[in-house]
């Protein structure tokens, strides 16, 4: 049977990202860490760390597949820092 599951997925420090996955009847989610549910199709992650997941994947004739997806979550970008000095106009 045919599924897939989301492309390996970069989010920034703080912020959610959803992963999907198709093609069958159930899901579970491994490991259940910083996902919004770990028996649907399309968790949302909400973690700090990076982290490779696996997906189990059901079709009604109870086969199923297993397929990984990493979840990169990237430092937030540093703004550089100015500094300033009075000056004297004449």
């Amino acid at each position: 049977f045919d599924a897939s599951i989301s492309d390996n997925i970069e989010v920034c420090k703080g912020t959610q990202a959803p992963i999907q996955a198709t093609g069958g009847n159930a899901y579970a989610w491994q490991p259940q860490v910083d996902l919004s549910c770990y028996d649907c199709p399309n968790p949302v992650f909400m973690g700090d760390t990076s982290r490779f997941y696996t997906c189990r994947i059901w079709n009604t004739d109870s086969c199923s597949k297993v397929l990984p997806v990493k979840v990169n979550v990237l430092p937030n970008p540093a703004m550089p820092a100015f500094t300033t000095t009075s000056t004297e106009c004449y």
